[in-house]
C-alpha cells in the first residue's frame, strides 16, 4: 500500500511512501509517520491512501515508512483540509503549513536530542542488540542528537531502535516524548490484588522487618490511603506525594514495585488553569449589551460572519460570554482569539470564574509539554472554550460553534516572519466554514476593510456606542510640543502641564498609564564629533540603547555590542543618545515623581513565563501607580483606577511609510485613550505632537470612528488600496546586493508584462537590508472585481521562471499575500 506525506519541508507537494504490510492496518490519514528523507528523519503526517502505485512515480524507488508513532490520528480531517487552503491561499507549501501549525511536542526528526530516563528501572534482556548500545552510548554522555548516534553506530536509520526505547519510556527525547504526545503523565501507585487483603497486608509488614525504608513508604502509603477515605482497591497514590515524605527513597519504592506488593502505572494527569475560587455566575446585561446580544443573533440568521461595533470599555467581553454560553449549552466548542499574550492574563481569569475547567488558554509562552497537552485536552473534548493567539486556530477541534476574533483591527493577527503568512481573520473565515459555526468581530476601531465589508452588506454590524455604567468617555487634550519647547516648558521629555496632572492624579491615588511605542533606552546613540552612528552588521539598522543591560542591540536580528566608552570612529567620547523609549521613559518617571511606584512593561520586561500576568496583577493590585508599556498596554485591558493616560510621542505612529499608517495611529491612540476613566469618573488622556493641525488628531479628540473612515475609504479608493484593490507582495532577498538588483529587475520586467501597471516598479524598503540579506520588493495590486485565484497563478509562474537564472540559485523569493 502506497500513501502521499506531508513533510515539514519548504518543498511543493506531497511525498510518496510505501507502508509495509504488517504496517497497513495501523495506518489511517492524519498519523504520524516517522519517514528516511536522505540520510535524516522527519515526522510526516499520512494525507492521503494510494490504492494504486502513481503512474508519474514509475521506475522510481519507493521508499518505506519506518514507524507509525501513534494509535489514532493526530489531525482531523478538516485540519487537513485547512492545511491544503493555507497553502493555496498563502502560495506556500503545505511542509511550510505543517511547520507553523503542528506544534514541536509532535515532532521528531535527526536533530532532535535524546537521553537515558534515570527515573526508570531498564530490563535490558527485552532489548535488541542496537537497542542495547544505543543506551550504552547515552549512559555517561550528555543528550545525543539522533543523526549523531547513526553516525557513531555507522547506522543508516537508527529511528526504529529509538521508537521501541520511548514507548518503554526507556529515553526522554528533549521532554519526555509519552508526556509530550499525550500531556504531563505522573507515575502513581496502588496495592496488588495479593495484597488487598487485610489479613495478608499485615503480614506484608512482618516480611519488611528487615528492610525498614521500604516499610516506612508502605506505612506512608497507607497513611495516604485513609487520608482520601477510600478503599485500597479504589486509591492510587502519587509519586509526587510520596515523595514530600522526609524519609521518602526511591530505591525503597521500587523495591515494594519488584516485590509486587505495589503497582506502578503512569497515568495522564490534567492541569487546568488555576480557577479564581468558586464558579460565578455570568454578569447581567445592561438594556444596551442586551440590545446588541440579540441583534447578533438576529444577524446570525442570515450572515455567517457579524462585527460589533463596541467602543471602548462598552462591555463587549460580557456580550462575548453570554454568547458562549449559548453555544457550548449546544454541545459545541468555543475559540476565543486575542492578538497578545498579554489579554490572556486577565481575560483567562475572568473566563475561568464562569466556565471553569471547560476553558484552556494556549499560546506561546506554554512550555512545549504544556501545548501538547492543551492540544490533547482539546481534541478530546475536554476544553469546551478555548483562549488564544492566533496559532490557536490550528489545533484540533472537534465540533467548532463560534469563533470570536477579538481587536479583529489588530496588526499582531498577520503573521509576518515566516511561511504561511496568514492573517488570523481571513483563516478563522474558512475554519468556520468548515465546522459550520459562526463568527464575531469584535473591536472599538474596527479595520478599515472590516467596516467596508459591513457597510457594503457582506457582513453584519451590531454597535455598541454606550460604555458600561455610564462612564463618559475620556477628555482628551493635545499638547503642542513645539510650542512647549521654544517655550522651554519641558522636562526630559514631559510637557509641564502633563507633569502637573500626573502629580494630581497619582496624589488622588489614581494610576497612570504612559505609553510610548518603542522599548529600549534611546533608538541610537552618535558621536557628536564626527556623527558616527554604530549600526548592525547584519541589518541596515542603528543598533537602540539598552541603557539598563550596558548594551547596544538590534531588535530585528539580536546582534548585540556594549555601549561604547569613546567613539571607535575617532576617539572622542562619550556618544550622546537620541530618540527615546520605554526604559528612558521610566528612569524619568522616578526621578520627577520619587514617591511614585513605577513598573514597565515591554518586550524586555515580559520574557519570563507568567511575567505579564505578575505586571498585570501588581498594577491591578495597587502595588504600582505608574503603568509605562508599548502597545501591549493599549489593548483590551481593564485597570479600574486608571484616570489618566499619557502618549509622549504620537506622531511617530503617524509616521511610518504605509498606506495605513493612519489608520494604525487612530486604532492605537483611541485604543490606549479607552484605558482611561473605565468606572464611572471621566479619564483624561493627553497627546504630545508636533501636528496639532492633523485632522487625524481632530476625530480623536471626538472618538468620531465614522468620520475617520470615511476621510480614509475616499484615499484608499483613489490611491487604489484595500478595500477596493487586492494587494500581493513580492520579496527578493539575496547576500549579494549586485544579484539581487539583477534577480528583482527580472522578475519586475516578467511581471509588468504579464499585469502591466498593476505592477509596481522595483522598491527598495527603508531598512533594506535584514539578516545580511539585501531585499527589494514588487507590489502588485489586483482589482476586487477580478480573479484573486488566477493573479496568484500567474505571479507562481513568473517566478518559477525566474527562479531558473543563474543568479537567482541562492536568492530567497517569496510572495506575501495581503500584506500590512
Amino acid at each position: 500500500m502506497f500513501a502521499n506525506f506531508i513533510l515539514p519541508l519548504a518543498i511543493e507537494g506531497t511525498f510518496t511512501y510505501n507502508i509495509p504490510d504488517e504496517m497497513v492496518d495501523l495506518a489511517h490519514v492524519g498519523m504520524r509517520a516517522l519517514l528516511p528523507v536522505g540520510n535524516k528523519i522527519f515526522t510526516g503526517i499520512m494525507q492521503s491512501a494510494l490504492l494504486e502505485f502513481p503512474e508519474e512515480l514509475e521506475g522510481v524507488k519507493i521508499k518505506d515508512v519506518i514507524c507509525f508513532l501513534d494509535k489514532e490520528p493526530v489531525l482531523t480531517k478538516r485540519q487537513l483540509d485547512l492545511w491544503q487552503w493555507l497553502s493555496a491561499y498563502y502560495l506556500c507549501s503545505v511542509g511550510e503549513v505543517m511547520k507553523a501549525a503542528l506544534p514541536a511536542v509532535f515532532k521528531l526528526e535527526s536533530e532532535t536530542r535524546i537521553s537515558v530516563n534515570k527515573e526508570v528501572t531498564i530490563s535490558l534482556e527485552r532489548l535488541s542488540a542496537t537497542q542495547r548500545r544505543i543506551l550504552t552510548l547515552l549512559a555517561d554522555s550528555k543528550p545525543r542528537e539522533v543523526r549523531e548516534l547513526g553516525k557513531i553506530m555507522g547506522i543508516k536509520s537508527v529511528a526504529q531502535a529509538i521508537k521501541r526505547l520511548i514507548d518503554e519510556e526507556y529515553v526522554l527525547v528533549e521532554e519526555n516524548v509519552k508526556e509530550r504526545l499525550v500531556g504531563t503523565t505522573e507515575r502513581f501507585y496502588s496495592l496488588t490484588v495479593n495484597y488487598l487483603e487485610e489479613n495478608q497486608f499485615r503480614h506484608t509488614f512482618l516480611l519488611l522487618k528487615n528492610a525498614p525504608k521500604q516499610r516506612e513508604i508502605l506505612q506512608q502509603f497507607c497513611q495516604e490511603q485513609c487520608n482520601g477515605g477510600l478503599s485500597p482497591s479504589e486509591k492510587k497514590i502519587s509519586r509526587k506525594v510520596l515523595s514530600q515524605y522526609e524519609d521518602f527513597s526511591e530505591s525503597a519504592l521500587k523495591g515494594l514495585v519488584e516485590k509486587e506488593i505495589l503497582k506502578e502505572e503512569r497515568l495522564r494527569i490534567n492541569e487546568p488553569i488555576n480557577l479564581a475560587g468558586s464558579l460565578q455566575k455570568k454578569k447581567e446585561l445592561n438594556p444596551f449589551q442586551q440590545e446588541a446580544l440579540s441583534q447578533i443573533k438576529e444577524q446570525w440568521r442570515t450572515k455567517d460572519v457579524v462585527l460589533l461595533h463596541g467602543v471602548t470599555s462598552s462591555g463587549k467581553t460580557e456580550v462575548y460570554i453570554h454568547l458562549i454560553e449559548e453555544i457550548l449549552a449546544r454541545g459545541k466548542q468555543v475559540l476565543y482569539l486575542v492578538p497578545e499574550i498579554a489579554l490572556t492574563a486577565q481575560l483567562s481569569e475572568r473566563l475561568s470564574s464562569v466556565f471553569g475547567k471547560q476553558l484552556g488558554v494556549y499560546h506561546s509562552r506554554l512550555s512545549e509539554r504544556e501545548r501538547g497537552e492543551i492540544y490533547h485536552r482539546l481534541q478530546h473534548g475536554e476544553i469546551k472554550l478555548l483562549l488564544g493567539v492566533r496559532s490557536a486556530l490550528f489545533l484540533a477541534f472537534r465540533e467548532l460553534g463560534l469563533i470570536i476574533v477579538d481587536e479583529e483591527h489588530d496588526s499582531s493577527y498577520k503573521q509576518q516572519d515566516t511561511s504561511p503568512r496568514y492573517h488570523a481573520r481571513t483563516v478563522a473565515f474558512y475554519l468556520a466554514r468548515l465546522h459550520g459555526a459562526k463568527v464575531l468581530l469584535g473591536s472599538a476601531t474596527p479595520s478599515i476593510e472590516s467596516y467596508y465589508n459591513a457597510m457594503q452588506g457582506k457582513i453584519g454590524l451590531v454597535k455598541l456606542m454606550h460604555r458600561h455604567n455610564d462612564a463618559p468617555l475620556p477628555h482628551i487634550s493635545l499638547v503642542d510640543l513645539k510650542e512647549n519647547y521654544r517655550r522651554k516648558e519641558m522636562n526630559g521629555h514631559f510637557a509641564w502641564s502633563l507633569i502637573e496632572k500626573i502629580k494630581e492624579q497619582t496624589g488622588k491615588h489614581k494610576q497612570v498609564i504612559i505609553f510610548q511605542n518603542r522599548r529600549g533606552y534611546a533608538s541610537q546613540i552618535e558621536c557628536k564629533q564626527c556623527g558616527y552612528v554604530p549600526k548592525c552588521v547584519n541589518c541596515d539598522v542603528t543598533l537602540t540603547v539598552h541603557q539598563h543591560q550596558g548594551k547596544l542591540v538590534c531588535h530585528y536580528c539580536g546582534y548585540t555590542i556594549p555601549i561604547p566608552v569613546q567613539c571607535p570612529s575617532c576617539g572622542a567620547g562619550p556618544l550622546f543618545a537620541k530618540g527615546f523609549g520605554t526604559e528612558q521613559i521610566e528612569d524619568e518617571v522616578k526621578t520627577l515623581f520619587p514617591e511614585a511606584k513605577v513598573v514597565r512593561m515591554d518586550l524586555d520586561t515580559t520574557r519570563r513565563k507568567n511575567a505579564y500576568q505578575q505586571i498585570l496583577d501588581g498594577f491591578a493590585n495597587h502595588e504600582a501607580d505608574v503603568l509605562i508599556g508599548t502597545q501591549m498596554v493599549s489593548k483590551g485591558l481593564h485597570f479600574p483606577d486608571v484616570s489618566l493616560v499619557a502618549v509622549l510621542n504620537a506622531d511617530n505612529l503617524m509616521n511610518q511609510p504605509s498606506f495605513r499608517s493612519y489608520e494604525y495611529a487612530f486604532q492605537q491612540l483611541e485604543q490606549v485613550s479607552g484605558r482611561a476613566g473605565r468606572q464611572g469618573c471621566e479619564g483624561e488622556v493627553y497627546i504630545q505632537t508636533y501636528q496639532l493641525d492633523n485632522p487625524v488628531f481632530q476625530q480623536i479628540i471626538k472618538h468620531d470612528y465614522v468620520a475617520f473612515y470615511q476621510q480614509q475609504i475616499k484615499e484608499r479608493k483613489l490611491f487604489k488600496y484595500p478595500p477596493f484593490y487586492r494587494l500581493l507582495e513580492v520579496y527578493i532577498r539575496h547576500r549579494d546586493m549586485r544579484k539581487v538588483e539583477v534577480i528583482a529587475s527580472a522578475l519586475q520586467q516578467q511581471l509588468f508584462q504579464v499585469f502591466g501597471r498593476r505592477c509596481s516598479s522595483v522598491i527598495t524598503p527603508v531598512i533594506s537590508k535584514l539578516y545580511n540579506q539585501y531585499e527589494r520588493r514588487i507590489m502588485l495590486k489586483i482589482e476586487i472585481s477580478g480573479s484573486f485565484a488566477k493573479a496568484k497563478e500567474l505571479l507562481s509562474q513568473c517566478i518559477k521562471v525566474v527562479r531558473e537564472l543563474p543568479d537567482a540559485k541562492a536568492a530567497i523569493v517569496f510572495t506575501d499575500v495581503e500584506p500590512l
